[in-house]
């Protein structure tokens, strides 16, 4: 049997007001055998972190991201150099009192007042939860008859090594309520948390945007939207937000902006956020997420990600250009101008050979790709024009490609000089 959904997600909440120090380097130094008196002439504090933070933080296979449920990063995947960096950073400068230490060394121990100076900086005093604590690092634990809420406490303590002095003065060893939860059959999994996934985890592919709720930015103090199954038409004046709407669907869809990131009102209400719900195709729908602006940083915090995406996500701007994002093909989302779309771009990340050379080899190839493109593009045309047939081949001056060319009542046009509204129908 094992700890439930209630149990682990009761605790996060809990492990929220815990220092990452107490959550991470404390115990870990402590099962490492890390002992006041003599210095320990052969003890890395960079590889028992990681160690540590590998075995309970990485929730994910595959991933290279830790997990953090600790104190103001909580809920946050941290990046694979943590450890060796942020950690290192708190255990040498913020907790640095609590160690002797020779610098640039792997000379350690904890100091003789170790207790004082820990206790003193436990966050607003608050004692560490040892049940919350228990079922992070127990949580996929097979436990048989032997499980107690008081004696997964005690067994911690032992398989820590942590004294009777450190759990008075260091820990809260109260039973809270949910600890009667029962026990479950399987190991709780990451999905069924309902947690976000690291940056570098593709999330399952086939969902749509649910619901989308901006407060306090834009043009008005809050806009409200539950895109339908299929198609969702937004209609409305100049100004009123319709591309901004846009703009925020496909941040909560993707988690990046497709050019400037959206900006509080002045006048508004200084609670400035964006909440958002995907649901996947099968009908299971994730728990809302909500982003707050930060006035501090006058930015965005991080986006949480999502464990549904609708696969391939296309945002067609109003200058011409395209936002992309492909969880299979690349990490990142990528926006390609509008002269990049018809021409081609290779730069990290961004690389298509754009719509004048891919046009070139699907009518080559006479196969599937071009078949459908032939048909989109008949569905496409202007009432105006006629139906957009597609010509032959044709070289231009200054110019070493071969370019596509279209045909209607004007006569048989190169695609490069068809007018502004057919090559937007084009690309």
């Amino acid at each position: 049997m094992y700890l439930s959904v209630e149990h682990i997600v009761r605790a996060l909440e809990e492990l929220r007001t815990v220092h990452p120090f107490y959550g991470i380097t404390f115990i870990a130094c402590k099962k490492a055998g890390l002992r006041p008196g003599n210095l320990n002439a052969d003890f890395s504090m960079d590889a028992v972190t990681r160690r540590h933070m590998e075995e309970h933080h990485r929730p994910i296979p595959g991933s290279q991201h830790f997990f953090q449920p600790f104190y103001k990063s909580a809920g946050k995947w941290l990046a694979p150099k943590y450890p060796s960096s942020g950690l290192q950073a708190i255990n040498t400068q913020s907790f640095a009192t609590a160690f002797e230490h020779e610098p640039n060394t792997n000379v350690w121990k904890w100091a003789d007042d170790y207790i004082d100076r820990l206790e003193f900086k436990l966050p607003r005093r608050r004692l560490i939860p040892a049940f919350a604590l228990c079922v992070w690092l127990y949580r996929r634990h097979e436990f048989a008859g032997d499980y107690s809420p008081s004696a997964l406490i005690r067994r911690f303590f032992s398989d820590y090594g942590i004294h009777r002095d450190e759990r008075r003065r260091l820990f809260d060893i109260d039973i809270p309520s949910y600890a009667s939860a029962p026990l479950v059959q399987r190991v709780v999994s990451w999905e069924d948390l309902s947690l976000s996934r690291p940056p570098d985890v593709a999330p399952a592919s086939g969902g749509r945007l649910a619901y989308l709720s901006v407060m306090g930015a834009g043009p008005v103090s809050r806009i409200e939207v539950e895109p339908a199954e299929r198609l969702t038409l937004i209609a409305g004046d100049n100004g009123l937000g319709k591309t901004f709407l846009l703009d925020c669907a496909w941040w909560a869809l993707t988690g990046a902006w497709a050019s400037m990131p959206a900006a509080p009102r002045e006048d508004g209400d200084r609670r400035v956020s964006i909440e958002f719900t995907v649901r996947g195709t099968h009908g299971d729908q994730q728990r809302p997420q909500r982003v707050r602006y930060s006035w501090k940083s006058l930015d965005w915090d991080d986006h949480p990600g999502s464990d549904t995406l609708a696969g391939l996500v296309v945002y067609a701007c109003v200058d011409g250009s395209y936002a992309v994002w492909d969880p299979i093909g690349q990490t990142r989302a990528s926006v390609y101008t509008r002269e990049e779309v018809w021409d081609g771009v290779v730069e990290g990340d961004r690389k298509i050979e754009g719509l004048v050379r891919d046009w070139r080899n699907w009518q080559t190839n006479d196969g599937e790709a071009f078949r459908t493109f032939r048909a989109v593009l008949k569905g496409l045309s202007p009432s105006d024009l006629g139906e957009l047939t597609l010509g032959p081949m044709k070289r231009l001056p200054h110019d070493r490609r071969e370019i596509p060319t279209i045909v209607h009542h004007y006569g048989q046009v190169p695609i490069v000089y068809a007018s502004a509204a057919v090559k937007r129908v084009l690309s």
